[in-house]
């Protein structure tokens, strides 16, 4: 597999700097035996490896505050039990704000998984594949930090 990560950053005078980022992973093939002696099976696409992730970053920074908005893609892939069911594609979003105009100081608000989405169905307890997805829905959260 390949994976590539591109980032670009145009400042635009008084309006601030707008950037976008890509991280990209290709599993082309994931060989392994299942038991000593036995022959190589691939399992790229198959249940718990998808072959495509991606995330990408639009970024907004203006002096003392920054916002970010990342898309977060993994592809389809085998069901657990039946080959033939597939584990949708899933695409989550995260916003991030901050702001860094005191001295010490940086806060952060942000939100995960923005539109709330459940993780895709999996033909497996629980219903979805946990150790791809995650089933935490809409996440909030708040950030202070202060350093001497």
């Amino acid at each position: 597999g390949y994976d590539i990560h591109i980032q670009y950053k145009k400042k635009f005078g008084s309006l601030g700097t707008l950037g976008i980022s890509e991280m990209y992973s290709k599993m082309l093939e994931f060989k392994r035996r299942p038991i000593a002696g036995q022959s190589y099976e691939d399992l790229a696409g198959t249940y718990g490896y998808p072959t495509t992730k991606s995330t990408t970053v639009f970024s907004w920074n203006l002096t003392d505050f920054s916002n970010q908005l990342s898309a977060n893609y993994i592809s389809s892939y085998e069901g657990a039990r039946d080959p033939t069911l597939k584990v949708d594609s899933d695409l989550t979003f995260d916003y991030q704000f901050n702001y860094t105009g005191w001295e010490h100081g940086r806060a952060t608000i942000g939100i995960k998984n923005l539109t709330d989405k459940a993780p895709p169905f999996a033909d497996e307890e629980p219903g979805y594949d946990f150790a791809t997805h995650n089933p935490r829905g809409r996440f909030i959260y708040a950030q202070y930090t202060h350093s001497l």
